[in-house]
């Protein structure tokens, strides 16, 4: 596939990720390992509108891209929840991993995003750090309580940090 620079981002997580997770004290969804590799060959939507949002995932869909990862959290949550709503209707049967970057305020602003995806008709495969690196009792509660795997970036699963 021939991808200009923005597009050709793909990624892959580390195996030993989990394991660090698990040390600290936080549960590991079983689901997370069953993810196949290729689920992860992403292209991203980071900011911007409504219809910005919609002429990206058609474009990424055309590429045949079968995963967007999308940055939420930051701003209002209805901007997040429209963007995903025009993702999901331009881009039909694609999945999201949505990256909160830190920046969704709290473990029920984590879970309103993603109601609003599943009301959207959104396949979410992963919410990537949607809450503080140091919010450790935020992050346990949201992955008890998520209907998706959560990944934490590895600062997060540091015992001594």
């Amino acid at each position: 596939m021939d991808l200009p620079p923005a597009l050709n981002c793909p990624l892959l997580y580390s195996t030993s990720a989990p394991s660090s997770v698990a040390a600290s004290g936080f549960a590991v969804s079983t689901s997370f390992a069953r993810l196949a590799i290729s689920d992860f060959a992403f292209a991203a939507i980071t900011t911007g509108s409504r219809e910005q949002a919609t002429i990206a995932a058609k474009d990424i869909a055309a590429r045949g891209f079968r995963t967007i990862k999308l940055k939420v959290g930051g701003g209002p949550m209805s901007e997040d929840a429209d963007r995903i709503h025009a993702i999901v209707t331009a881009a039909p049967g694609l999945s999201l991993i949505l990256d909160g970057n830190c920046g969704v305020r709290s473990v029920a602003d984590a879970l309103a995003i993603l109601a609003a995806a599943a009301r959207a008709g959104a396949t979410v495969v992963l919410f990537e750090q949607p809450l503080a690196k140091d919010d450790r009792n935020g992050q346990r509660a949201l992955v008890e309580r998520s209907p998706v795997p959560i990944a934490a970036e590895p600062e997060a699963a540091r015992v001594n940090a």
